[in-house]
């Protein structure tokens, strides 16, 4: 069983709090589920087609940190998603909804998750997995819950429906 590093230690290794990883569990039944133990999260998924998978982050997952892991290469390759391709709106789909959950359907003022928003966004943006430095930044401080002016007005055109 290959864990696939994902999370803020991807994104921010000198910032993280813990680790994440994701994986194919080949004896699972269930589609997912999460592990946490001193300091370490697995996020364990039975193994599924790339037609499967989508449904269910579209259709029947309901909590949105299941994305995180469409913010990850591997995990996109290992199902065969082209973020930048046939499966870009579907993608930007699926985060749209975590956006709505994030800030439009609940009381807090920033969900302690949205900077994968922020993250996918720049990577959707750039077409690209590798954010600058100044993307790196506007993704942390999502994170710290200290964003920026510009960060918010991004992400809310970006996401505008």
């Amino acid at each position: 069983m290959e864990k696939i590093l994902t999370g803020s230690k991807e994104f921010f290794p000198e910032n993280a709090k813990d680790t994440d990883y994701i994986c194919i569990d080949e004896n699972q039944t269930e589609i997912m589920k999460h592990t946490h133990d001193k300091g370490t999260c697995l996020f364990s998924y039975k193994p599924m087609a790339k037609a499967e998978y989508l449904d269910w982050l579209t259709t029947k997952n309901g909590w949105p940190l299941n994305n995180s892991p469409l913010i990850t290469r591997k995990w996109l390759e290992r199902f065969g998603i082209e973020p930048f391709g046939a499966d870009r709106s579907a993608l930007i789909a699926i985060y749209r909804k975590w956006f709505d959950f994030c800030f439009r359907n609940t009381l807090q003022t920033w969900h302690k998750s949205a900077w994968h928003l922020v993250a996918f966004m720049y990577i959707m943006k750039n077409a690209s997995f590798e954010l600058t430095a100044e993307q790196k930044e506007n993704a942390l401080l999502f994170k710290q819950r200290k964003p920026s002016e510009t960060a918010v007005k991004e992400i809310f055109e970006f996401f505008k429906a």
